[in-house]
């Protein structure tokens, strides 16, 4: 069986509700996960790594 992917571009900041939405909406047997890719950065302020 293929294994399909897709991608959803959604608003800034919107993403977990987007999750919850699709969750409450879509047949749970037509996705096996739906999940935000999430990045953690440093930034560094005043010579302090954050």
């Amino acid at each position: 069986m293929y294994s399909n992917w897709y991608a959803v571009q959604v608003r800034s900041g919107k993403e977990d509700k987007f999750v919850e939405w699709c969750e409450k909406k879509v047949n749970h047997q037509t996705y096996k996960d739906i999940f935000i890719p999430r990045v953690m950065m440093a930034k560094k302020y005043q010579g302090k790594w954050q």
